[in-house]
């Protein structure tokens, strides 16, 4: 009986260290497009200020 529940209890460990491994790989990657996004962003508004000084 406990060798069964020590069992149980190690999948479900395991089990739960996986969907965090999981949850901090999608943090991380939702990080890293939040960066990008902001730097393309910031790009496409240096464009934006630029053609407003010069052509308009």
């Amino acid at each position: 009986m406990d060798d069964e529940y020590e069992v149980f209890e190690a999948k479900h460990f395991l089990e739960k260290l996986r969907k965090k491994k999981i949850d901090d790989e999608t943090q991380e990657k939702n990080r890293l497009n939040d960066k990008n996004n902001l730097v393309i962003n910031r790009g496409i508004v240096s464009v934006m200020d630029y053609f407003k000084k010069y052509y308009f």
